[in-house]
């Protein structure tokens, strides 16, 4: 099985694994969400992230964790595109 990867905003190589920092989102694309979960998203920006997936299209896939307390958590994943992120940190040695 081949891993995919994708190119960040720089150009740079990106892989399952790496760290990524979320430059910019498109938070029009939320307005179906409640405010709370659309500040919880915006939250994300200037944010480092492990990417969980990358796909054909170039975009990759993160998640974030809230712990909202009293043993409550919630999670938000969202697929970035490549001029939304940059690499902040790759797998492979020496990079």
């Amino acid at each position: 099985m081949t891993k995919l990867t994708t190119r960040d905003s720089n150009g740079h190589d990106v892989r399952i694994g790496d760290s990524i920092r979320v430059l910019s989102l498109d938070m029009d694309a939320f307005d179906f969400l409640q405010e709370n979960e659309r500040n919880d998203i915006e939250s994300m920006i200037d944010e480092v992230f492990e990417v969980e997936d990358t796909y054909k299209s170039g975009t990759a896939k993160i998640t974030k964790s809230l712990n909202r307390g009293r043993g409550r958590s919630e999670t938000h994943t969202i697929t970035l595109l490549p001029m939304q992120f940059q690499l902040v940190q790759s797998t492979l040695a020496g990079v």
